[in-house]
């Protein structure tokens, strides 16, 4: 049975037990979602957040190495604190009850051994390059213990037909994507919502084995300040089970120069070339719920085409791309600290991007694990990347997008 077969039965079923049970499950959304109508700021000035806030500043100068020797932050969060941090209208409440009971995020899970890719077309056809095919097996014998699947692009629209049919408004908004780009973008974020796993573009190849990734491998050095005493502990306890880790990420671009502006969306900007992720992580339903509502607000105003010229690429990076990614990484982070700040200014964000530039080590904060630029991204010579060899490294990018200009492969001019 194949992959969209056994996913269209396993729906079926599901269907079938939803009808047989509405007002169960009306009772689980409700019980299980926290909803709340849009936060007023005003909220986010209690005591315990500015705790938590001094917790980290606190944390900060017990270890003010940390970007050398990495460390874990675990922030006080109120449980009456939502985690909701997409527009707060209707649809997007009502898409964050969909989303949540269909994909649940559940801490404790492992992140599954899937390993995703996707192409224009299927492995077998003429058209796909031999490149490809000597990176899939790379990955596939670097992770024997993974399932890999690589989708052509029409089998990546059947799968979330599939995955979203109960999803409607965000499946519609996957659907009207005018180019191929943006949907690859969005695809990534929602098979790892729906399944979980490592995405990963086609143009990289595994340096290390994902079992040895420092998400899931404790003998990767961190500083973690103990409970009791607050006092320094290195390296990381072994009894914190694969670190708690819900969502990794590395760096993709961290440009120390007053013209960044002109190559990258944002100062720090974090790389969606590869993601690693449990199922039905926040910070992607988050992401998710927004690029739709982007999506089906542009096609409500008869501007689902994407920009021209130079501006092209800048709007693919803020629709879909890295630009919105970071945006939504940071804002996630900080809502977790108890602010509505987007990473741009250490004034209003306690968690900005002066708090991950320079960084040489696996930082850890709350469930979120954010990788130096050397561990998906090295080689490029530049911006403290070092080279494929060092222990750091554990993705190469060889930068074939489609879409891009190769001698800028990492920035806006060029796009």
């Amino acid at each position: 049975m194949s992959l969209i077969q056994s996913l269209k039965q396993s729906r079926r079923v599901r269907l079938c037990l939803v009808l047989a049970m509405v007002l169960y499950v009306i009772f689980s959304i409700v019980s299980q979602v926290r909803i709340a109508p849009q936060t007023d700021p005003a909220k986010y000035t209690t005591t315990s957040v500015k705790e938590s806030i001094k917790r980290l500043q606190k944390d900060l100068e017990k270890v003010p190495n940390f970007k050398l020797v990495g460390a874990i932050f675990s922030p006080n969060r109120t449980p009456l604190l939502p985690i909701i941090i997409a527009d707060g209208d209707k649809l997007s409440i009502s898409m964050r009850q969909q989303l949540s009971y269909q994909f649940p995020y559940e801490a404790s899970h492992p992140i599954p051994n899937i390993i995703w890719q996707t192409w224009k077309v299927d492995t077998a056809h003429k058209q796909f390059p031999a490149q490809f095919h000597h990176n899939q097996l790379k990955w596939k014998m670097t992770n024997p213990t993974h399932t890999h699947y690589v989708l052509s692009d029409e089998g990546c629209s059947e799968l979330i037909e599939s995955l979203y049919a109960s999803v409607p408004q965000v499946l519609k908004a996957y659907q009207i994507l005018p180019t191929p780009i943006l949907k690859a973008d969005f695809f990534r974020y929602l098979i790892l919502l729906a399944r979980g796993g490592v995405y990963s573009d086609m143009d990289t190849l595994s340096l290390k084995p994902i079992d040895r990734w420092p998400a899931t491998n404790p003998s990767y050095t961190f500083s973690k300040l103990d409970p009791q005493t607050e006092d320094p502990l290195t390296p990381l306890a072994e009894e914190v089970p694969g670190l708690g880790a819900g969502l990794v990420l590395g760096i993709e671009a961290d440009p120390d120069r007053p013209d960044w502006h002109d190559w990258y969306a944002r100062r720090i900007q974090f790389c969606q070339w590869t993601i690693q992720s449990k199922v039905g992580h926040p910070m992607l339903r988050e992401l998710v719920i927004q690029i739709a509502l982007l999506t089906l607000k542009r096609a409500e105003d008869g501007n689902l085409s994407l920009a021209k010229g130079d501006k092209k690429g800048e709007d693919i990076m803020n629709w879909t791309g890295p630009g919105i990614f970071t945006d939504f990484t940071f804002k996630y982070l900080n809502n977790l600290y108890g602010s509505q700040g987007d990473g741009t200014d250490a004034k209003t964000s306690p968690i900005s991007w002066e708090f991950f530039t320079g960084m040489e080590r696996p930082l850890l904060v709350d469930d979120v694990m954010i990788l130096p630029i050397t561990s998906f991204s090295p080689g490029v010579g530049h911006m403290g990347s070092k080279e494929v060899n060092d222990e750091m490294a554990l993705v190469h990018h060889l930068f074939k997008g489609s879409w891009k200009d190769k001698a800028q492969p990492g920035g806006r001019k060029g796009s």
